[in-house]
């Protein structure tokens, strides 16, 4: 905790780390349930493999992409111009229903791509943050427990919402259970991001 200290202390950082958090939840949220949602709400169980390879090698080819804009033209536009993509693919999920694979393999590619700017925006932002702070070496272990604090939250939360519901992985499962599964793979995330976007708004970039 020592390590943290200075970092956790400055107000700054602080406001990073809230925004990391919201940030990185949605992508929380969504691999929570993705299996869920190709299986049950698509019925394109065997695509599953191939909508994963296609977000992630989206995400890792647009990553040096959004770094070199990013330096261009500044990191606020263009991670804001991410979190937009992104918030484009959550409400076009959202209305997909049986059978779209192809309408969710476009939305993987561009999800993925607004992923690739998450990875080297924000982090970016907040290394520089504690270099300045004189405290480089915190970066990695605070980042890192903001994406697992994610990644527990939303495991904590969605799976007994979803058992609130009436969801049954694999079986038939009624409209109204699938409608809280498309409004919790696709809606909260929309909304999280929004509230990310919000918050990048506010923040005094120059103060970085």
């Amino acid at each position: 905790m020592m390590l943290f200290r200075p970092a956790l202390a400055d107000p700054m950082a602080r406001r990073l780390l809230v925004l990391a958090l919201i940030n990185s939840a949605p992508v929380a949220v969504t691999s929570t349930l993705f299996l869920f949602f190709v299986e049950s709400r698509l019925q394109l169980a065997d695509w599953a493999g191939p909508f994963l390879l296609l977000f992630f090698l989206s995400a890792a080819a647009t990553a040096q992409i959004w770094s070199r804009l990013g330096a261009r033209h500044g990191e606020k536009p263009v991670l804001l111009a991410s979190m937009a993509l992104s918030i484009a693919s959550f409400l076009w999920a959202m209305a997909l229903d049986t059978g779209d694979g192809l309408a969710f393999a476009l939305i993987s590619v561009a999800s993925g791509a607004a992923l690739g700017g998450d990875m080297v925006l924000l982090p970016a932002l907040f290394a520089r943050r504690l270099e300045r702070l004189g405290n480089a070496g915190a970066g990695f272990g605070l980042w890192s427990f903001v994406s697992k604090l994610s990644l527990a939250l939303a495991a904590a939360t969605l799976l007994p919402s979803l058992d609130w519901a009436g969801f049954s992985s694999g079986g038939q499962n009624p409209p109204e259970a699938l409608f809280v599964l498309t409004l919790l793979y696709a809606g909260l995330p929309c909304a999280l991001k929004m509230i990310a976007l919000a918050l990048l708004t506010l923040l005094p970039i120059e103060k970085v």
